[in-house]
């Protein structure tokens, strides 16, 4: 079975080309599949996604989505409730959606070969989530390490999918590897992450493994390639569930016609990809330096976002005036009668990993945790900056010298 990253193609169709086709797949749906000019936008900080088109592979193969996350209740409980509609239409799963609390909770199980894979979802306190009467996704709670517990008398191996962690950066939170490694702890097989939009480390722990984030599987290329690393995405392909096996592909969105192109691109076409690996995977295994790379992506997420969004300093000021001034001309009707400084507000102090931003940084400020080793990690994240950028350019050039081959898909 492949899980592969967020699947945002907006209003383009996406066409899916991989070497080998998976026994099974599972995606993060992130939005509904709708048409998203005929439904209101949520009231929420941050942007409204949508697509139109379900990808072809997922008809194919036995698929699951995941639904808990950020996006796919932006455009209301109706537009969810077509896209469920849809989702049946085509025998896909979902997992992490529901017209409660409660049943957005429960999890799902799929034969995969004579093995029952039980897959529980949830995903950060944010826009969207389901309450005691209220339709949406499931968010993370320690509801999910009972669902653990009573999943294994249901199912042989547990999948659970969380969508969290910040956006843009190559590691993880030192809080959320702790947290996913418990997860392993509490009895689950595979922690599928997602929500960074780029590709972040692997690890095995404790006989399990965990994918912190595996990029954005197909998106449009307009959007996404001024972003460091926004095209390429990685899956996961569990070969094996006892014994535990598995592999990884990776795969770069690109577009023709207006189409968006998702193909498979060997590990050889990145000239040492092992070195690009390590400095992603290497900070996992050493406490101390993911502590000190975590303290200065927070310093740095505090300064560009943190401080406006919470409306402090000369950035948060601007945003707070410009927020005020389009509350006066109500511009869109999802804002009329709604404090958008507010929404900006709830979007830093609900969510775990803006809680965790602000926290970090302040704390530091106040010189109230200790400052890591600085040189080293600063090194570290100059490192993968740098072979960031050698991988972005060499993932620019296939894209430019297989365009022609798109036409012929």
């Amino acid at each position: 079975m492949l899980f592969v990253g967020d699947y945002a193609p907006g209003s383009s169709p996406a066409d899916i080309h991989l070497d080998m086709r998976p026994r099974g797949l599972m995606l993060n749906l992130e939005g509904p599949v709708v048409d998203s000019s005929k439904f209101s936008p949520i009231r929420k900080s941050g942007p409204h996604l949508a697509s139109q088109h379900l990808p072809l592979l997922a008809r194919e193969v036995p698929s699951v989505f995941n639904l808990a996350n950020n996006h796919f209740m932006d455009f209301g409980p109706r537009a969810a409730e077509e896209t469920l509609q849809l989702l049946e239409e085509f025998g896909i799963r979902f997992v992490g959606f529901g017209v409660d609390g409660k049943q957005a909770q429960e999890g799902v199980v799929i034969d995969t070969g004579g093995v029952r894979v039980g897959i529980l979802a949830s995903a950060e306190r944010q826009f969207g989530l389901a309450g005691i009467n209220a339709a949406g996704v499931a968010g993370f709670g320690p509801w999910v390490y009972s669902a653990i517990r009573e999943m294994r008398n249901r199912a042989d191996f547990i999948v659970v999918s969380c969508d969290g962690g910040n956006e843009d950066l190559p590691w993880p939170s030192p809080e959320r590897a702790q947290l996913y490694r418990s997860l392993i702890d509490a009895g689950a097989d595979f922690v599928y992450g997602h929500h960074s939009h780029r590709i972040q480390g692997l690890e095995e722990h404790a006989g399990g493994i965990i994918a912190y984030g595996l990029g954005n599987f197909a998106v449009p290329p307009g959007k996404w390639s001024g972003y460091s690393g926004g095209l390429l995405s990685m899956g996961v392909e569990i070969t094996s569930f006892r014994p535990l096996r598995w592999s990884t592909r990776l795969m770069l969105s690109s577009s023709k016609n207006n189409r968006i192109v998702v193909c498979e691109v060997s590990n050889q076409a990145f000239d040492n990809w092992s070195t690009y690996w390590e400095l992603l995977t290497d900070p996992l295994r050493d406490p101390e330096q993911l502590q000190a790379i975590w303290q200065l992506n927070a310093e740095r997420l505090y300064t560009t976002y943190g401080q406006s969004f919470m409306g402090w300093g000369l950035r948060g000021v601007w945003r707070s005036c410009k927020n005020r001034l389009r509350d006066a001309l109500a511009l869109g009707s999802w804002s009329r009668g709604v404090s958008r400084n507010d929404l900006d507000r709830f979007h830093m102090v609900s969510c775990d990993s803006h809680q965790q931003v602000l926290e970090t940084a302040l704390s530091l400020r106040a010189q109230i945790q200790k400052v890591e080793h600085r040189t080293d990690a600063i090194g570290v994240i100059s490192r993968l900056e740098s072979e960031q950028t050698r991988i972005d350019a060499i993932a620019t050039n296939w894209r430019c010298n297989h365009a022609d081959s798109f036409s012929r898909l």
